[in-house]
């Protein structure tokens, strides 16, 4: 991807975040208040000072969407902002500079990303299906109308992976990217390792938990590691990649004796994500179990 005059994106990222020098006012709405949703705006509003002092300016929430807001006991805001239970009330406003999007419904999340992103705002999610599908369409979208897209939250949480990525490893050349990038089947395996029990009891234990959803067949058929390795590889690689389109392989069919077996040979298993370039210049994409060294830095 080409380079934006104005605000270019390196590798084919996100443009750099909006500027508030200058005692700008940038308003912020937020639509979707689940889980990650209520955690955002509540960072937004107990981080206030702390964030306008970093970023030079002054930021508000200004609205909040869900719908059912009507419903939803607010008080733990401790002031009032705007609500709205119609997306498309939020990313009309022209008042609100950024959209961030956390419903995690994909056909509702894109058409919000869209709006928003055709509107002139600036549009930040973490929803990895968005990006990993749409992202490249997104991307060129956002370059026409010189607007930024913030992803981070999509890969590693709060480990500010892909800005290392576009920031500090921007003159690389990149040959390989591969982790464990699903925090759910990564416990369910070490558990199944340190205490020898089946998947069905460490997969139950994780949900008791709460390492795992009630429906775990996101985390523990891989495709939760596969949107993140697309997201990863269009980032290192500046491919144009389709998650869809790269093999998957989740862990509901390892067995305690397979680390019995891996464990002679000097070996455990994990859900090992991976991007390489091949000589031939192709980009291999895979994601599934692998064997690695019980004294590398995946294994432990």
């Amino acid at each position: 991807m080409k380079k934006s005059p104005k605000k270019g994106n390196q590798r084919g990222t996100s443009a750099p975040s909006p500027s508030l020098a200058n005692g700008r006012l940038v308003q912020v709405g937020v639509i979707g208040l689940g889980t990650v949703g209520k955690g955002t705006v509540g960072v937004l509003l107990d981080h206030k000072k702390e964030l306008e002092r970093r970023l030079g300016g002054r930021l508000v929430l200004k609205t909040v969407c869900s719908r059912t807001i009507h419903r939803r006991n607010l008080s733990w805001m401790g002031r009032k902002v705007e609500t709205k239970n119609d997306w498309r009330d939020v990313v009309s406003d022209p008042d609100i500079d950024i959209i961030v999007e956390l419903v995690g419904q994909p056909k509702t999340a894109l058409a919000i990303a869209r709006e928003t992103v055709k509107r002139g705002k600036h549009f930040v999610t973490a929803n990895k299906f968005l990006v990993a599908e749409h992202g490249v369409d997104l991307f060129r979208l956002s370059q026409q109308q010189n607007v930024s897209l913030g992803i981070e939250a999509c890969v590693a949480g709060g480990t500010p992976v892909l800005h290392a990525i576009r920031e500090g490893l921007a003159g690389e050349s990149f040959t390989a990217v591969y982790g464990i990038l699903n925090g759910t089947t990564n416990y369910i395996l070490t558990e199944m390792e340190r205490r020898g029990c089946d998947y069905k009891e460490a997969l139950k234990e994780a949900q008791q938990k709460g390492y795992a959803e009630p429906d775990p067949a996101f985390d523990v058929e891989g495709y939760d590691a596969r949107y993140k390795i697309a997201i990863l590889s269009m980032v290192c690689f500046g491919a144009e990649i389709r998650a869809a389109d790269t093999p998957v392989e989740g862990i509901t069919r390892i067995n305690p004796i397979d680390f019995t077996y891996a464990h002679k040979l000097g070996y455990t298993i994990r859900l090992i994500a991976a991007a390489r370039r091949l000589r031939s210049g192709k980009l291999e994409i895979t994601t599934g179990p692998w064997m690695v060294p019980r004294n590398s830095v995946l294994a432990r």
